[in-house]
């Protein structure tokens, strides 16, 4: 019976875990940049917005195809007249007093009528510059869609490298630590062999303490900056995330001298492409409202039946008490006069596309300024970056003299301490510029319309 239950209580728990892998399967996803940017077009915010514009735009594409199409219109109605309405007839007719009148009924009591109505637009020129204009406007949802994925993944890519670089400053912190705790340990020995003042201890181990606070800052910035890149992708916070990729993965030498020396292409930027997609829109606008000097034609056509009587009797007899009837026909609408309206709307729409232009003259400009403003940045974030860098390896190889004179007994702790602080501040300089560097080369891309392919 014990054998029993067991395997009982082992099935349930494989079930409850394979429920839990099924409810969460993305947990502790690992996943490189791309795979990063590709999760948040599908899961950021901004993003998911985007897509429903387009899928928007696509039913409002479908609706006015729709308006093209045969409309069918049923229609039934019941009526019950409860005092039919008197007519007068000169009483004569009936033989009756001339000069005097006769109330007569005209109407039934009930009547009843039902029918089916179809019309199909034959030609109506707002419909067709209406159907280009909602493609068009479907287009323009896909551009705006297009400028959302280039910020998505210019946040997502510099979220991402600031993740890497706050790891690699974490563990060389470590590192650094794990040299003090030596030196801790070493002067602590040296003063109980009376080689050392116990002020040298205090002195290496204010520097300890300094040390492991400032890791644990970055240990929680690394937290952090995790917390960031998910919330930029539109992942869960809650939810594991592991990077697949180390900043050995990525090279800032991939940036060319001819990329440091482009001119803006601004047709290569979807902000310019959504521009012109808004002059068209505006254009098409102005069609719109000149087609309506145009005359529409429709065909229509009704079939039905009929009821009347004083009373209800024979009112499900439809073989012999209903009527049938039917009609077609033509409508011709001819526009003759509408007070100048359409005149000045169009005055209205050719303004419209006159500022439109300039908006797009003013975004070639500023897309050009962009360019150089970004070259210019990336080239002043390398040149301090290679700064930084010669000064954080000189600063370890002051730290490993010092430390080297100090085993040898020819320097002081105090020695050692200044050379692991000028080294720390030396490490906390480079990785700031590394992200500075790393965010102006994501910024170039962006503004050489390259950080995305389409």
């Amino acid at each position: 019976m014990k054998k029993y239950l067991f395997v009982a209580l082992l099935s349930c728990a494989s079930w409850v875990s394979y429920a839990q892998e099924e409810r969460n399967p993305e947990q502790a996803a690992t996943m490189s940049l791309q795979e990063c940017i590709e999760y948040a077009w599908e899961q950021n915010a901004a993003m998911r917005k985007a897509q429903y514009d387009v899928q928007k735009a696509t039913a409002q594409v479908r609706e006015t195809v729709g308006v093209g199409l045969p409309q069918i219109n049923g229609q039934a109605q019941f009526i019950d007249n409860i005092n039919v309405q008197r007519s007068f007839i000169p009483a004569e007719f009936f033989g009756g007093e001339p000069g005097t009148f006769m109330p007569v009924t005209f109407q039934p009591k009930y009547n009843s009528n039902a029918s089916i109505t179809a019309t199909q637009l034959i030609f109506n020129g707002s419909y067709f510059v209406g159907l280009q204009a909602s493609r068009a406007y479907k287009e323009f949802s896909v551009r705006q869609l297009a400028v959302k994925k280039v910020e998505v993944a210019q946040q997502v890519s510099k979220a991402y490298l600031n993740v890497l670089i706050n790891e690699e400053r974490l563990g060389l912190l470590q590192a650094n630590l794990q040299r003090l705790d030596s030196l801790l340990i070493q002067t602590k020995a040296l003063n109980e062999a009376g080689f050392a003042e116990e002020i040298d201890v205090f002195r290496v181990e204010v520097a300890r303490n300094n040390l492991r606070a400032e890791y644990e800052k970055v240990s929680r910035l690394v937290n952090l900056s995790y917390v960031l890149l998910k919330f930029q992708m539109g992942m869960p916070l809650e939810q594991d995330l592991k990077l697949s990729q180390t900043l050995a993965d990525f090279q800032l030498s991939v940036v060319t001298q001819e990329m440091l020396q482009a001119e803006a292409a601004v047709e290569n930027r979807p902000e310019y492409k959504l521009t012109e997609q808004a002059i068209h829109l505006q254009e098409l606008n102005k069609k719109n409202v000149l087609s309506g000097y145009l005359p529409t034609l429709s065909a229509f056509a009704t079939i039905g039946a009929n009821f009347a009587g004083q009373n209800l009797d024979g009112y499900t007899d439809f073989e012999n008490r209903w009527f049938e009837y039917s009609l077609v026909g033509l409508r011709l609408d001819v526009p003759i006069f509408d007070g100048l309206q359409k005149k000045y709307k169009t005055q209205q729409n050719k303004i419209e596309i006159a500022k439109l232009e300039e908006d797009k003259r003013q975004l070639t400009q500023a897309i050009q300024m962009e360019v150089m403003q970004a070259q210019i940045n990336f080239q002043n974030a390398i040149s301090s970056l290679e700064a930084q860098k010669r000064n954080l390896e000189l600063a370890k190889e002051v730290a490993r003299i010092a430390a080297i004179k100090y085993q040898e007994g020819v320097g002081s702790n105090l020695e050692v301490i200044d050379a692991e602080t000028a080294f720390k501040e030396a490490e906390t300089n480079y990785y700031n510029a590394l992200y500075e560097a790393w965010s102006a080369k994501i910024d170039l891309d962006k503004a050489l319309g390259t950080l995305v392919q389409e």
